[in-house]
C-alpha cells in the first residue's frame, strides 16, 4: 500500500534513466562539444565570454531537449495499450508524474552540472560565469520542459503534441504577423513596435538576450592577447524574465498535473485529450496556417490576401480533419462553422477600418506630452535626432501631425517628393504613442517639418559650434564635381587644422539658420549632391573610457555658406582623386 500514496517511484525513476538513455547521453554528448567550442580560445576572457554568450543558443537547444523529454517521458500516454497497462499498476497518477518530472528534470540538470564543473578550473579568474551559466541554462529548460509537460497531457498523439507546442511557443509571433499585414495597414498612420508582442515569445526573447551575464576585460596593456583575463562579472537584466519564466513554468507543470488527474483513458489516440479545448485549438490552428500561406505569398511575390483566404481555407479543414480523425468534414456544419470563423475574421477587419475608437485622429494634447521626438526612419527612439520638450517645438510636432491626419496620403503620387516622418510622444502619463506618415514636401506639414529637419541640432546635435568643434576627433570628406576632378580623405584634429574645422562648422551652421541645411535629400530636388562630409566626435565616460559618435552631414549645392567655403579653403588632403 506503500506504492499507492507515494510520490515518488524509485522502480519507475531507474526505468526512466535507463529507458530514455540515449536521449540524455547524446545530450550531454552535444554539450561537451559546445564546450569545445567555447573554450578553444588561449585568453580565459574570452573563454568566459563564449560560454555566456552560449546561453542565446542554449535556449534553441532547451527549446527542442524540453519538447523531446517531455514527449519520451509521458509519451505512454499516448498509446491505449500502454496507458491502460501503465495505470493498471498500484500507482497513483501523482506518483507517475512527480517521477517523471524529476527524471526530465535531472535528464537537463546533471549533464549541465557535469558541463559546469570541467568548466570551471578551464574559466580562470571567470570562474563564476560557469555558476551562472548552469542557473541560466536551468531556468530555460525549467520553462520549456513545463511546457511540453503541459502539451502532452492536453492532446492524445505525439502530432498533436508537436503542433501544440510549436503554437503556443511561437503564438505571439504569430498574432504579430497577424496586427502587422492585416490591421496595421487599416490603421492610418498608427505602429505598434513588434517589442510588446516579442515579450510574450520566451523563444525570442532568450535567443536574443545578451543581457544574462556580462565579463569585463582586464585593461592591462602589457599584456598580450592570450594573458587577457577577467576582470569582473555581474549580471544583467535578462535574470528577471527568466526568473518569470521558469515559475510560469512550473505553474504550467501544475497545470498538466491538474489536467492528469482528470485525464480519461480512453482519450489515448485522440487528437485533444481535453474536448474543450479543441475549438481553442482549431481557431489557433487555423490562424497560423493562414499566417504561414501569407508568408509564403509574401516571399513570392503573390497576392496577399488571396493566400490568406486559401490558408483559412486549408487551416479549418486540416484542423476539423486532425481532430475528427477523418477526411469527411466538408459538410454542411463544417461550412457553418466555418462562415461564422470567416465572417468574425472579417468583421474584425472592417471594425479596425472603422476606426470607432478614434485612434487615427487622435493627436495628444499638448499637456499631455512629456516630449517627443521626430525622425525619417521607422524607429525614432533608435535616431540620433534631438529630444523636443519646448513647447513651441512640441506645438509644431502636433500641428505637423494633425495637418497628416486631415490630408491622408495612402497613395503617393510619382510626380511629387514624400518626407517619410516617424513621432514618438512620450506621455506624461500613458503608453508611448508612435506615428508614421508620408508628407508630401510641398504641403504646408513639408514646410514645417523643414523648419524643424533644418535646425542646427537636428543637423549636428547641437547648437553650439564651439563645443561641436570641441569634440571632433577627425573628418571624412568626399568631394565630387561634374568634370571628374573631386577630392577624397579624412583629416584629423591637432593644432594645424581645428581653424579650418571650426570654420566648417560655422559654415554649416550658417545654411542651417538660412533653413536650406535639411538632410532628407526629398527637399533637394533635382540637386546632385556636392560633398559628404562625416564628423567623428570623441565623447570620454565617467570611468576613463571614451567612445564615437558620428555624424554625416551631405551638402548640396543650395548650402552657399558650406560650399562658398569650401571653395576658398579647399578640403586639406595629401592626395587627390578624380
Amino acid at each position: 500500500m506503500k506504492s499507492r500514496t507515494s510520490l515518488f517511484n524509485p522502480t519507475a525513476f531507474k526505468k526512466d534513466i535507463t529507458r530514455f538513455a540515449p536521449a540524455w547521453v547524446l545530450y550531454t554528448v552535444g554539450l561537451f562539444m559546445i564546450l569545445t567550442v567555447t573554450m578553444m580560445d588561449d585568453a580565459e576572457y574570452y573563454r568566459a565570454a563564449n560560454l555566456a554568450d552560449s546561453l542565446s543558443f542554449m535556449a534553441a537547444v532547451n527549446l527542442c531537449y524540453g519538447f523531446l523529454n517531455g514527449q519520451l517521458l509521458f509519451g505512454d500516454l499516448f498509446s491505449a495499450r500502454h496507458c491502460n497497462a501503465l495505470h493498471a499498476m498500484p500507482l497513483r497518477r501523482e506518483c507517475w508524474f512527480t517521477t517523471h518530472m524529476v527524471s526530465g528534470l535531472l535528464f537537463a540538470l546533471v549533464p549541465n552540472g557535469l558541463m559546469m564543473l570541467v568548466a570551471l578550473p578551464m574559466l580562470g579568474s571567470g570562474w563564476q560565469v560557469a555558476l551562472w551559466w548552469y542557473l541560466a541554462a536551468a531556468l530555460e529548460y525549467l520553462f520549456f520542459f513545463g511546457l511540453a509537460v503541459l502539451s502532452a497531457l492536453c492532446v492524445g498523439n505525439r502530432f498533436a503534441m508537436t503542433l501544440v507546442y510549436g503554437i503556443i511557443n511561437f503564438f505571439a509571433l504569430i498574432v504579430y504577423w497577424f496586427y502587422h499585414t492585416i490591421y496595421e495597414p487599416l490603421l492610418y498612420g498608427v505602429f505598434i513596435s513588434e517589442e510588446p508582442f516579442l515579450l510574450f515569445c520566451p523563444v525570442w526573447q532568450m535567443i536574443d538576450n545578451y543581457e544574462v551575464i556580462h565579463v569585463a576585460r582586464a585593461e592591462v596593456e602589457h599584456l598580450n592577447y592570450s594573458d587577457w583575463f577577467v576582470q569582473s562579472v555581474t549580471l544583467g537584466e535578462g535574470w528577471g524574465y527568466l526568473a518569470i519564466c521558469a515559475m510560469l513554468g512550473v505553474v504550467l507543470a501544475g497545470l498538466a498535473l491538474l489536467l492528469y488527474r482528470r485525464r480519461k483513458l480512453e482519450s489515448a489516440g485522440d487528437f485533444m485529450a481535453v474536448r474543450a479545448l479543441e475549438p481553442v485549438f482549431l481557431v489557433l490552428y487555423t490562424l497560423s496556417m493562414a499566417a504561414g500561406f501569407q508568408v509564403f505569398a509574401e516571399l513570392f511575390n503573390a497576392n496577399e490576401y488571396v493566400f490568406l483566404a486559401l490558408g483559412l481555407i486549408v487551416g479549418f479543414f486540416t484542423g476539423r480533419m486532425l481532430l475528427m480523425r477523418t477526411t469527411r468534414v466538408f459538410q454542411a456544419r463544417g461550412f457553418i462553422w466555418f462562415g461564422v470563423l470567416a465572417a468574425a475574421f472579417a468583421a474584425s477587419m472592417l471594425l479596425t477600418s472603422l476606426d470607432p475608437l478614434g485612434v487615427t485622429r487622435y493627436v495628444p494634447d499638448i499637456d499631455d506630452i512629456g516630449y517627443a521626438k521626430i525622425s525619417n526612419n521607422y524607429y525614432p527612439e533608435n535616431s540620433d535626432t534631438p529630444i523636443l520638450q519646448d513647447e513651441a517645438d512640441l506645438e509644431t510636432v502636433r500641428q505637423i501631425h494633425a495637418l497628416a491626419v486631415e490630408d491622408p496620403v495612402r497613395w503617393q503620387d510619382a510626380t511629387v517628393e514624400y518626407n517619410t516622418l516617424s513621432i514618438l510622444y512620450h506621455v506624461k502619463n500613458g503608453p508611448a504613442i508612435t506615428r508614421r506618415y508620408h508628407i508630401p514636401c510641398n504641403s504646408q506639414a513639408g514646410e514645417l517639418l523643414k523648419t524643424l529637419y533644418t535646425r542646427a541640432d537636428f543637423v549636428l546635435g547641437t547648437d553650439d559650434a564651439e563645443a561641436f568643434t570641441e569634440h571632433v576627433q577627425r573628418i571624412y570628406f568626399d568631394q565630387y564635381k561634374a568634370d571628374g576632378e573631386g577630392v577624397s580623405g579624412e583629416i584629423y584634429m591637432n593644432h594645424t587644422n581645428d581653424d579650418y574645422i571650426r570654420g566648417l562648422v560655422d559654415a554649416i551652421m550658417a545654411d542651417c539658420n538660412d533653413g536650406t541645411m535639411a538632410q532628407n535629400y526629398s527637399y533637394h530636388e533635382m540637386e546632385e549632391q556636392y560633398a559628404w562630409v562625416e564628423f567623428a566626435l570623441e565623447h570620454n565616460t565617467e570611468d576613463g573610457g571614451n567612445w564615437y559618435e558620428y555624424r554625416t552631414v551631405v551638402i548640396y549645392p543650395s548650402n552657399r555658406h558650406t560650399v562658398a567655403y569650401l571653395e576658398a579653403n579647399p578640403f586639406p588632403v595629401e592626395e587627390n582623386y578624380g
